[in-house]
């Protein structure tokens, strides 16, 4: 099984695209989750399509172990992947706070609303904190 799962992310640097897409696919139907770092490599891919699929892996697979994923997602600049690390950091339980604290910091209200409704989820006791945001979402969100 593990060689199957090499030889597919192996095919992902192949130069034929068609090998690559097949790879990916047959990757999603392995289902397992030690191809995750095949697929972060993707994220910088010309091909929305790759991008995508990178994005549907991370989504799938993340857990408790993958700490460093979010890490690098969260300080990502574009903003879908900021928020998709706001999306999958309460996996990590108490170890999300340092990640979502930042997020919560965010520019962009998507990623801030949705860092503070992870972190919510993971620490009730930053309720008093949310209660005092300047966001009406952040605030009803604490309610």
């Amino acid at each position: 099984m593990r060689q199957m799962l090499q030889l597919e992310i192996d095919r992902l640097k192949h130069k034929d695209v068609r090998q690559r897409r097949m790879a990916v696919r047959r990757l999603f139907e392995h289902n397992d989750s030690a191809a995750l770092s095949s697929f972060l490599v993707m994220l910088d891919s010309d091909d929305e399509w790759f991008v995508e699929k990178s994005i549907d892996a991370i989504r799938r697979w993340t857990s408790s172990e993958h700490r460093k994923v979010v890490v690098q997602l969260s300080i990502r600049k574009e903003n879908r992947l900021r928020l998709l690390a706001a999306e999958v950091a309460p996996r990590l339980g108490v170890e999300s706070l340092p990640i979502l604290s930042t997020l919560c910091t965010d520019s962009e209200d998507g990623v801030r609303r949705e860092a503070w409704r992870s972190r919510l989820s993971v620490d009730p006791g930053t309720i008093p904190v949310a209660i005092e945001s300047d966001d009406h979402v952040v605030r009803k969100m604490a309610v």
